[in-house]
């Protein structure tokens, strides 16, 4: 069993793409934390409730842009432009959507994601992307 060095924010609307994701993590026997939220605002709500406190565990989202009442494209200049809480604006953001669509990919890396990984093949993509936050665990230091 694997301990990843974060804890993940998963924040996408689709029950499915969750549990892919728990799935794929508990198949390659990786152990952390992931925490789950439906939207932007929930998503949200869980940042400024756990990990405003430099003390925390570090973490990462995984973030999906298509969900309603606050989608993925909108969280990310909500926590980019918060100037008070630099651990939530330096998040390091990782992009998991069904949107393949230029504008989305541009407007998603100007806010200095980390990465972006369209959900064509989410099975097997979600399983290449769990080995990619192992060794992404493995060669990154936190602060």
């Amino acid at each position: 069993m694997t301990d990843l060095g974060f804890d993940i924010l998963h924040v996408d609307d689709d029950d499915i793409d969750r549990m892919a994701v728990r799935r794929a993590l508990r198949d390659h026997g990786i152990n952390c934390n992931v925490v789950e939220a439906g939207d932007g605002l929930q998503a949200l709500e869980v940042l400024f409730d756990h990990y405003v406190e430099p003390s925390k565990k570090p973490f990462v989202i995984l973030l999906d842009i298509n969900m309603p009442r606050m989608g993925g494209l909108e969280f990310l200049d909500r926590i980019r432009k918060d100037t008070e809480h630099v651990r939530i604006k330096n998040a390091i953001v990782f992009v998991l959507t069904t949107s393949d669509a230029p504008i989305d990919l541009e407007r998603a890396y100007s806010q200095n994601i980390a990465g972006y990984v369209v959900k064509s093949n989410y099975e097997s993509g979600i399983n290449s992307f769990v080995k990619f936050l192992e060794s992404y665990n493995e060669v990154v230091v936190f602060p």
